[in-house]
């Protein structure tokens, strides 16, 4: 216990004597203040609330880690499920219900399989333009599937595929 005594001395907090010097401290002792409860923050009312849910899928993609981008640093974060919401809109007012889920930082999976073109067409330029605002990224899966990210999510795609004109499935394949 020499060293520490030693030690001890050299700092100021053990007497030359023995005794330990203890410092006086002034604790404030706190007043408890009864906090006021916070207000509920009104929801606000969509009009593309009154749709039915038959629509609109939520699926956890879970994973041991995913890439994550804020403010251009990436980070990683370990066992985190990731929400992907797939939706089959009907019409162009279904837009709303996707660019609220695009600005709750949630990536959205479109199926314009039964949409008509010119539909799909400004759709597609709809949800394009809320990507852009919120600077996400937009990919393209197949020919009326596209996948919009916002912002925290990375989309890894291989640099293997081919292009989306010479996929394997597509009737005019020139990979023969």
């Amino acid at each position: 216990m020499g060293k520490i005594d030693s030690f001890l001395e050299k700092i100021g907090i053990k007497d030359t004597d023995g005794e330990e010097v203890l410092l006086d401290t002034v604790e404030e002792e706190e007043v408890d203040r009864p906090v006021p409860p916070r207000a509920k923050p009104a929801e606000p009312v969509s009009f593309g609330s009154r749709r039915s849910m038959h629509d609109r899928k939520v699926i956890n993609m879970g994973s041991d880690s995913v890439s994550i981008r804020e403010g251009g640093a990436a980070a990683t974060m370990a066992n985190t499920m990731m929400k992907v919401v797939v939706i089959n809109p009907k019409n162009i007012d279904d837009c709303q219900q996707i660019a609220n889920c695009l600005k709750e930082k949630r990536p959205v999976v479109i199926n314009l399989e039964n949409v008509e073109e010119p539909t799909a067409v400004r759709i597609i330029d709809f949800i394009s333009g809320t990507i852009y605002a919120i600077d996400g990224a937009v990919n393209k899966i197949s020919r009326n599937v596209w996948l919009f990210a916002p912002k925290n999510v990375n989309i890894a795609v291989s640099q293997q595929n081919h292009g989306l004109n010479n996929m394997p499935w597509e009737p005019n394949n020139n990979n023969k």
